[in-house]
């Protein structure tokens, strides 16, 4: 039971006539069957969710056999009777008849008794559209059934798919009539008849085997290995839903250190039942269930799955130590899967709002070694724990570079802050780094972008500019990979009175913008000094 419903609804049946009067009695009651649960499965949106290894289910049943109460019932029957005799009256003999009728005490009896019961599974079978094979399974001990013939698993042979499981329960029961009439001077009889009776059940829930291969699921893990850090990119692309096999955990190894990528699917063990019902003749008994393994009334427990969302797990070392620190930086959000509401007595308040599953996971690690130079491992395991293929996971490893962001050439406009500014972005040798993004403030433009000679113009806004590349984005990108810079640069001005730099206003911004230039300067200096005495730490022997 499970808040006064049954879980597996209960019939009675197997009916026997009642010798003395209308009507029959059932010799069968509360038979039921119900499937427990599927094996390695998780109940998830009306379905149970397996693959197909080491296919199987746990099938329970009951039933209460009885024969029909005894009957006796007190009745009278009617005798009559003819008496002659002759009388004389006077000269005249006469012949008299006299009918007498009589009530005599009469007793009509019906006893039964219970000769035997039983109760069979007749068969378990997995049954799908499409699917033409042997869909029977087979008892390999009490109440376990297999997808097995002489010993040899068939599970394999049932194809990913929707399936329908039924297990049939065929009771009988064999019950002696006996009945008659009793009386002591009534007519008697005494007769006797045995009836064998059946009640047939079934119970079916619904199965979704899953393709566990994977074939539909790919994994890219790319780690940029940075001068101050390592940029790590994992993306994945192929159904994520729980019918799609999808990914349980990616491990990663990089260098000495090793994380992993955990997915969001949460699994719960719950029961079915919140009571049991004892039923005894026309009495009843309930009693609250436990999990306690041996308890009295344990209760039927089933896997129940939800979603939550995706993890990193802290690196570690080869013995266990720290090994590094992620940093999330950026997600990419595939697709939208709705609540899933728990039973009751499980404690995730969160599950019933909507779950975003990632296509993409992109984050910065930084680990203890200052840069990798070691071969990228990656590992990954299917919900169903199964492994995914090597040749669904592509793992790379590519190193940055540095790039040089600087003030090219300028051109004068109508006066020192509003001229023209040329941007150049090349590698550490010169060479042109074109099609990047540059980010500008105290300009016309927000942004603008390298030509094919690393080159883009700009209009000062100002007597001040700032100009950033933030460095190539990983996700996506082929080839080279450039880390980001910065340049400054301050419109020349003199002092001619007001004149020179033409207004109030106009002088007041460069001179804030010198005073921004000088503060500049002092925190790269700052920079610059902490710098060199991280590097000295980091490479100083542990």
């Amino acid at each position: 039971m499970i808040d006064g419903e049954e879980v597996y609804a209960t019939a009675s049946g197997g009916s026997v006539p009642l010798p003395h009067g209308p009507g029959s009695a059932d010799t069968i009651s509360d038979a039921w069957i119900g499937i427990s649960d599927v094996r390695e499965s998780a109940w998830y949106r009306d379905s149970y969710v397996t693959d197909n290894a080491d296919l199987g289910a746990y099938i329970l049943y009951d039933y209460r056999a009885s024969a029909p109460d005894d009957f006796t019932r007190r009745s009278s029957c009617t005798r009559t009777h003819t008496v002659t005799r002759t009388v004389t009256v006077g000269n005249e003999t006469k012949t008299v008849t006299d009918t007498h009728t009589h009530r005599y005490p009469r007793t009509r009896w019906a006893e039964f008794d219970l000769v035997d019961s039983s109760a069979t599974v007749t068969s378990v079978s997995l049954d799908g559209v499409g699917y033409d094979g042997d869909s029977a399974l087979v008892e390999q001990e009490e109440g376990v059934w297999m997808a097995t013939d002489g010993g040899r698993d068939r599970s394999a042979e049932f194809i990913p798919g929707e399936y329908e499981l039924t297990a049939t329960l065929e009771v009988e029961s064999e019950v002696e009539a006996r009945w008659g009439v009793r009386s002591s001077r009534c007519s008697e009889y005494e007769r006797s008849q045995s009836y064998t009776r059946t009640l047939t059940r079934s119970h079916s829930v619904p199965v979704t085997i899953v393709d566990t291969d994977a074939s539909g699921l790919e994994i890219d893990v790319t780690v940029l290995d940075g001068v101050e850090s390592d940029r790590t990119i994992v993306q994945w692309d192929g159904d994520q839903d729980l019918t799609g096999a999808p990914w349980s955990s990616i491990e990663l190894e990089i260098g000495d250190a090793t994380f992993s990528v955990d997915s969001p699917w949460r699994f719960y063990g719950v029961s079915q039942t919140t009571h049991i019902e004892e039923r005894s003749g026309s009495a009843s008994e309930t009693y609250p269930v436990t999990h306690t393994q041996g308890d009295d009334w344990p209760a039927l427990v089933h896997t129940v799955t939800s979603v939550g969302n995706v993890s990193v797990s802290a690196a570690y070392g080869p013995d266990g130590e720290y090994g590094g620190l992620w940093i999330e930086d950026e997600t990419a959000i595939d697709e939208e899967i709705p609540g899933t509401e728990l039973p009751a007595g499980v404690v995730d308040e969160a599950n019933g709002s909507p779950t975003y599953l990632f296509e993409r996971l992109e984050g910065e690690f930084r680990p203890r070694d200052a840069r990798v130079d070691e071969a990228l491992n990656v590992r990954a395991s299917t919900v169903f724990d199964t492994q995914v293929p090597d040749a669904n996971i592509d793992a790379h490893i590519v190193t940055s570079e540095l790039s040089e962001l600087a003030v090219a050439d300028t051109v004068p406009g109508d006066d020192p802050s509003d001229r023209r500014v040329l941007l150049r972005l090349t590698d550490p040798d010169g060479n042109p780094i074109p099609n990047r993004e540059i980010s500008l403030s105290g300009a016309v433009d927000e942004t603008v972008t390298t030509n094919g000679d690393g080159e883009a113009w700009t209009t000062l806004d100002g007597p001040y500019l700032r100009a950033s590349y933030s460095g190539d984005n990983l996700a996506g990108s082929d080839g080279r990979y450039f880390e980001g810079d910065f340049t400054t640069y301050m419109a020349p001005y003199s002092y001619d009175g007001w004149g020179a730099t033409g207004t109030v206003e106009r002088y007041l911004e460069a001179a804030i913008g010198s005073v921004l230039m000088f503060v500049e300067w002092i925190a790269l200096g700052l920079l610059a000094f902490w710098w060199r005495k991280y590097i000295s730490r980091r490479e100083a022997p542990q």
